[in-house]
């Protein structure tokens, strides 16, 4: 399995779309930045349930949130996870969004 290198503001930054493939910066836990055709770039969790993979979407890559600033945000999700008893897409939807 290939070593996974953190993500950082620089590289989330200057980072585009490759038509050829590779359009995931992964982070690591299960946190990437996915690079869309359209220049835009989306913040999604990968994580299991009830031994499903299943993919949260945050919101749009912004310079205005600091990488750290996610990453601490994505990591209380993840915490959230296997206690809640329920898909935490019922109580994350926009959180991003909504800290314009």
């Amino acid at each position: 399995m290939a070593k996974t290198t953190a993500l950082t503001d620089a590289k989330c930054k200057q980072t585009k779309h490759n038509p050829d493939g590779n359009n995931k910066l992964f982070d690591g836990g299960g946190l990437y930045l996915e690079l869309m055709p359209s220049g835009s770039k989306k913040w999604r969790l990968k994580y299991r349930f009830n031994g499903k993979e299943n993919r949260l979407t945050f919101g749009d890559y912004r310079p205005i949130y600091a990488v750290t600033d996610v990453k601490t945000f994505i990591a209380n999700v993840q915490k959230a996870i296997p206690g809640a008893g329920k898909r935490p897409i019922k109580t994350t939807t926009g959180a991003m969004r909504g800290r314009q």
